[in-house]
């Protein structure tokens, strides 16, 4: 059995609560197609901050080279400054393992997909573009000014682009504004070239939010995280 080799680093605050988990999903949903996930934890982030002084320790970027993906939760921490945490081990790790590729013409595709979407349901017809252009200068940015190109052969459709922070937040206080959203940024499984396994978590997600029985508090629910990662297991059953 093919095996690959997850780093995986909750960080802070929900971080702690969602990777959990989300590895036990992923292994699930990769056992289920001929693939072992073997999980090496780090415990880097605020808590190590306060500890030792640094978000992660020296060396840490060697730890995770070896490594064929990275699960990573939520980092920060009210009393550690934004540039500390970014600096001292968001952009390092991104640029040291980012391995994607952003094309003019794959964004495209994407972008007219959610366009012809929105107009399609014949809903809101109204298109939000979710990126982390601040951080990722060069990748995310080439998202924003195509997605502002394609927007311009949609006048009908109203459009929005907003930061992963905001859009996480606004996900809870008005998730009635959005119609098509695009996140730019592909799941764990697809990364690592299996489409077949990171849509049957997909496809687990969506069944149980559409069965409405199993939701956490923020989707009007009671659920908690592991009551949900429950739901969606026994539907990867």
């Amino acid at each position: 059995m093919k095996t690959f080799t997850i780093a995986a680093i909750p960080g802070d605050g929900v971080g702690s609560e969602v990777v959990p988990p989300a590895k036990r999903v992923l292994e699930k949903a990769a056992n289920s197609h001929g693939v072992a996930l073997s999980f090496q934890d780090f415990d880097w982030g605020s808590e190590h901050f306060f500890r030792w002084g640094r978000m992660m320790p020296a060396g840490a970027l060697d730890l995770l080279m070896p490594c064929d993906a990275i699960l990573m939760g939520a980092v920060g921490h009210p009393d550690v400054p934004d540039h500390t945490t970014l600096n001292g081990m968001l952009l390092p790790i991104r640029r040291a393992v980012q391995t994607s590729v952003f094309t003019r013409r794959g964004i495209e595709r994407i972008v007219r997909f959610a366009f012809e979407l929105a107009v399609k349901r014949g809903k809101k017809k109204r298109v939000t573009s979710v990126t982390k252009s601040n951080a990722q200068g060069y990748s995310m940015t080439l998202w924003d000014r195509t997605f502002l190109d394609v927007a311009a052969d949609f006048p009908g459709v109203e459009t929005e682009s907003l930061l992963v922070d905001a859009a996480a937040m606004n996900f809870v206080r008005r998730p009635q504004s959005f119609d098509a959203t695009i996140l730019s940024a592909g799941m764990l499984l697809d990364h690592l070239q299996m489409p077949e396994a990171a849509h049957a978590v997909e496809n687990a997600v969506a069944a149980v939010l559409a069965e409405g029985m199993v939701r956490t508090p923020d989707l009007g629910g009671a659920s908690s995280t592991e009551e949900v990662a429950a739901a969606v297991l026994e539907r990867l059953a």
